[in-house]
């Protein structure tokens, strides 16, 4: 029963608001200084920094840029137009773009953060000049931002097919089919809420299917991006390390020398959102890892395993 107290711990530090990786750490170093007294703390400390000692992780801190780029490069904004040319139709107008545009951003950066971050900025004072309430607005941005990890390029997925095992190019065409019924099921909700509230719509009546056209096509590159970062993995051109930098690249080039927008002091804004984001992702990782070690050690998952058949 002892070498369970490190679990009820973790649960106890969760309920008390404690960050997830210091809930992990906190709970790994009472197994390790009052119950496991026989391990030498340098090989916490070594399980610890491995953790982290991964080529493919780099795809992380990749994708992540991917997304902070995006806010400064106008590719965010060109989504956005897309999205209210598709949904700007319905009940609850910019709310419904907020959800379709996450979608969009699930497609390229794959990041909670960055497209929490980029609405907030674009969308969400939009939607209070429209008459949205500060917290409908502030709620459906929040609850819309948890799609961008699901669809793919989400870190989450990548991380994941990592620790697991399998293809990331299998991870990523499964999570469409999930983000895709999270989007359709929020715009329901968003639905539902405007009629309720009288949220009118963006435009008038539904694009034609020409403007549709005219404005996929001028949003071409920023569609493109997740088209050529499935397609190329899937093909084996390139792995989801390389599909990162790659992502980069081309998002800095279109910023740069297609769109304008993105200018050389944006820069280290970028470099900075990045590190800190990739440092946030690291340590819960990293902490995990030192967790799982304990399990491991204490035959936690054999002992489930046996007690479930």
């Amino acid at each position: 029963m002892q070498s369970l107290y490190p679990i009820f711990l973790l649960f106890g530090l969760f309920f008390l608001n404690i960050p997830i990786a210091f809930a992990l750490i906190g709970a790994s170093l009472y197994y390790f200084i009052f119950i496991n007294t026989g391990m030498p703390m340098n090989m916490v400390i070594q399980q610890f920094v491995t953790a982290v000692e991964s080529f493919p992780y780099l795809a992380v801190p990749f994708f992540i840029m991917v997304g902070s780029v995006m806010n400064y490069s106008g590719i965010s904004e060109e989504l956005m137009n897309v999205a209210e040319v598709l949904a700007g139709h319905m009940k609850g107008g910019l709310a419904q773009v907020n959800c379709l545009l996450s979608a969009l951003m699930g497609g390229i950066s794959g990041s909670a953060n960055a497209d929490a971050a980029m609405q907030s900025k674009l969308l969400v004072p939009e939607m209070i000049k429209k008459g949205f309430s500060k917290e409908f607005s502030a709620a459906v941005t929040a609850a819309s931002s948890a799609v961008s990890p699901v669809i793919p390029p989400g870190t989450n997925l990548i991380l994941y097919a990592l620790i697991a095992n399998v293809p990331v190019g299998d991870m990523f065409m499964a999570g469409y089919t999930p983000g895709i019924l999270m989007t359709v099921a929020m715009m329901i909700v968003v639905y539902i809420v405007s009629v309720k509230r009288g949220y009118a719509p963006s435009r008038d009546k539904m694009a034609s299917p020409v403007v549709i056209a005219r404005q996929c096509l001028k949003s071409i590159w920023a569609l493109a991006i997740p088209f050529g970062i499935i397609m190329g993995m899937r093909k084996g051109i390139y792995t989801p390390t390389e599909a990162g930098g790659i992502a980069v690249l081309f998002c800095l080039v279109v910023g740069f020398f297609v769109y304008r927008k993105l200018k050389l002091h944006h820069i280290p804004i970028i470099l900075m959102d990045t590190v800190k984001s990739t440092g946030a992702v690291m340590i819960i990782i990293a902490s995990a890892k030192v967790f799982g070690y304990y399990m491991t050690l204490e035959r936690i998952p054999q002992i489930i395993t046996e007690a479930l058949m």
